[in-house]
């Protein structure tokens, strides 16, 4: 540092060094301002809990006039778009010193011009240290500007999902404006989930969003990007601690409209949603946003809201979802034997272009997901999940030994075999010492055992 350490800074130098031409002396300058503004902030604590130590470091520090303050604002604000990464990580550290220091007028200043920054398409390449930024900001804020921050940015962020929306699941990932796209809607579902953590149940500002919110969360389950269905699934798990009774029970019914579209997995499964939807002829079809939705998305986004609100959902909830999951893990299918792995499901249910190893992990992960949310069921509300509870320990039992990739010989094609297999082992010898890993590549591959492992979790 450029001085000693209990030294009153001039901050008036270390605004210039900011600008200097030199990284290494911009480095130095933020580095010593941060150091400052963090001896500013301790001494300000001090004084305010009238602590005698205050009076010691008074030396040490200087108060910052409010220009001092917009000028700070203004520099460390540059620096979080530097030529070098280093300046860039200080500035961010030193973001989340200065708002616990400044007037509300500079938080507002501070939040608008981050977003701004981050929502920016022509900044994709700093977008990470903004997105960063502006997370620090709304971890950091005082609570009392929360309301203000969260008046700044929710709207702003809802109109950033809308307008880099694509539903459409012909784009091609290689295109570079769709992934600029991408990128700003996963920085703007996560500064959202922060804000609904800290301030969702508290700020009127972002209250009075939730329902934007939620209807903006849900058209993200039909991105044909994994990554952003997953992404606004674990935002709308916030969401769902946060609004009212009303928008929950749309937020659930919404899901389960468009998850009993599903036709389910295996035969027995499929005939369960066949009976299903006989009997269910009049019922309107789901909002269009979720249309073309990821069923495992649906389900995953359902299990992940029975997790955090479970306690919230009535009996007529668990009625409905409980047999619809159970057309995804019917008992009848892990015992079958003529069960084939590979069994693709309707292209309802699937994206276009969805090859067979895609479409048995789909399979996998939705039986997956379908026990996790039986687990969170008995977790979370077991007195309405009561009168299913003989019909999910059957399925469990039953899928706790599913392996359709292990077949059961009889013992006459044994004895027809040994002799075919002692000519195959006699081969095997003379191949390369590394076939055998080769061979069990498949095996390595095999991934019904998260199904097991899900199953028992349940039990």
């Amino acid at each position: 540092m450029s001085r000693g350490s209990n030294s009153a800074p001039n901050y008036n130098d270390l605004l210039k060094k900011t600008e200097h031409y030199d990284k290494d002396e911009r480095y130095m300058a933020i580095s010593d301002l941060c150091e400052a503004l963090k001896r500013n902030a301790a001494h300000a604590s001090s004084e305010n809990n009238n602590n005698a130590a205050a009076a010691a470091a008074s030396s040490s520090t200087t108060q910052i006039d409010s220009q001092t303050e917009r000028r700070i604002c203004s520099a460390v604000l540059s620096l979080l778009d530097d030529s070098s990464n280093d300046v860039q990580t200080v500035a961010v550290k030193t973001l989340g010193v200065l708002l616990m220091t400044v007037q509300e007028e500079q938080v507002n200043e501070i939040a608008d011009r981050i977003c701004g920054l981050m929502l920016d398409p022509s900044k994709s390449a700093l977008r990470d240290v903004y997105a960063i930024g502006l997370k620090t900001l709304v971890e950091t804020v005082p609570d009392e500007m929360g309301n203000a921050v969260c008046h700044r940015l929710s709207s702003r962020l809802v109109d950033g999902i809308h307008t880099n929306s694509n539903t459409s699941p012909s784009s091609s990932p290689s295109n570079g404006d769709d992934k600029n796209s991408e990128e700003i809607v996963l920085a703007c579902l996560n500064v959202l989930t922060d804000l609904l953590t800290r301030f969702g149940s508290t700020s009127n500002s972002i209250k009075m969003q939730h329902e934007p919110l939620l209807n903006v969360t849900l058209s993200q389950l039909a991105s044909p990007r994994p990554i952003v269905r997953k992404r606004a699934g674990t935002t709308i798990g916030v969401l769902a601690t946060v609004i009212s009774d009303t928008l929950l029970h749309r937020l659930v019914e919404r899901l389960l409209d468009q998850i009993d579209l599903a036709s389910g997995l295996g035969k027995a499964g499929k005939k369960r949603a066949k009976i299903a939807h006989k009997t269910d002829e009049s019922k309107s079809l789901a909002s269009s946003d979720l249309r073309s939705a990821d069923t495992r998305s649906l389900i995953r986004t359902m299990c992940t809201v029975s997790g955090t609100v479970g306690h919230r959902l009535n009996q007529g909830h668990i009625d409905r979802i409980v047999p619809i999951f159970l057309r995804f893990c019917d008992p009848a299918d892990a015992d079958d034997e003529d069960y084939d792995s590979d069994e693709p499901m309707d292209s309802d249910d699937v994206m276009a272009g969805m090859g067979e190893e895609a479409a048995t992990a789909m399979q996998i992960e939705l039986r997956e997901s379908c026990f996790a949310g039986f687990e969170s069921f008995v977790l979370r509300c077991p007195a309405l999940i009561r009168p299913h509870l003989d019909q999910i320990v059957y399925s469990a039992l039953a899928y706790m030994r599913f392996d359709p990739n292990y077949t059961y010989d009889d013992d006459d094609d044994d004895a027809e075999d040994d002799e075919e297999e002692e000519e195959e082992m006699e081969e095997e010898e003379e191949e390369d010492e590394y076939s055998t890993e080769d061979d069990m590549s498949d095996e390595d591959d095999d991934n019904n055992w998260k199904v097991r492992r899900s199953a028992i979790r349940t039990l």
